[in-house]
């Protein structure tokens, strides 16, 4: 896996809330662009709208999160992104092509580790290489062994996931999606089974590899400090049936420690405005609330 250096992108904030007309410059500048997308879903003499009307425009090595209230379809909007549910309107595209169904260019890190129990750290990240034929059997070896150290696992390949801490499972996840390369990492709430500690350092090391590699991510996650941390855009999802609502950009300091970061006026500023819409956003989904 190569590590290229690349300068951080940056972006114009905008409250979607208004529903104003799309930026058709910023659009044909997107990597990624999610057009008025919704998707209901049908069971037994019962339907549920998870997502009504959302939008979102994603350029080249931008760092992404989607945040909102609780079941306000988050994920669902990822997954639509990823390929793995079909919206009922609207379309998606990515470098300018229609989504169609799940992509190499396109990996997701789950929440769940999803790791072979019968395979080591090595074997896992070799599982998808493997279904590359193009690749010769010492390259897909080189590039796993290079996924391996860019988080920080070297000396753990043999090592089976019963072996492993939570977070070093979820590093090899991580690791595993790296090694295919995805030009868009789609990430669901990967460290939201962590214990603190190992949270922050797991932010920390996803920060470097962004840093070191550019790739554009879209992270989905609940926690506020976690989203303002780590992203350059935070969007902020209405309760559903839900919509892309609020773009904020995360214009803060991003000299020194994580303490330090974080101590500043930028970001606490940041940190209530986006905690202030996500509540907002969940009173309105309460009984009596109004859009």
């Amino acid at each position: 896996m190569e590590i290229v250096r690349n300068p951080e992108s940056t972006t114009v904030g905008r409250d979607d809330s208004s529903r104003a007309a799309p930026d058709h410059l910023a659009v044909a500048a997107s990597k990624l662009v999610v057009q008025g997308v919704s998707k209901t879903f049908r069971g037994e003499g019962q339907s549920v709208s998870a997502i009504g009307d959302a939008s979102l425009h994603v350029k080249a090595g931008e760092f992404v999160s989607l945040i909102g209230p609780s079941g306000c379809g988050k994920s669902t909007l990822l997954y639509m992104i990823a390929g793995f549910v079909k919206p009922d309107a609207g379309s998606i595209t990515f470098d300018g092509k229609a989504v169609q169904g799940p992509g190499v260019e396109r990996g997701i890190v789950f929440q769940e580790y999803a790791l072979f129990p019968w395979r080591t750290v090595l074997g896992n990240i070799l599982y998808g290489l493997q279904l590359r034929p193009e690749m010769s059997a010492t390259t897909r070896t080189e590039t796993a062994r290079k996924a391996i150290d860019a988080v920080g696992l070297a000396g753990f390949e043999q090592h089976y996931p019963r072996q492993l801490s939570g977070g070093m499972k979820q590093r090899v996840a991580i690791a595993r999606t790296l090694a295919c390369r995805p030009d868009l990492l789609l990430l669901d709430e990967p460290y939201g089974a962590l214990d603190a500690l190992t949270r922050e350092d797991m932010q920390d090391q996803l920060l470097e590899i962004w840093r070191a590699t550019g790739q554009t991510i879209i992270m989905v996650t609940h926690d506020v400090t976690e989203a303002v941390y780590l992203s350059r855009r935070v969007v902020v999802m209405s309760a559903r049936p839900s919509r892309t609502k609020h773009d904020v950009l995360i214009d803060i300091p991003r000299e020194g420690t994580r303490d330090e970061i974080m101590s500043t006026r930028r970001f606490i500023e940041l940190q209530t405005q986006v905690r202030q819409l996500v509540h907002e956003e969940a009173r309105m989904a309460k009984p009596g609330g109004v859009r």
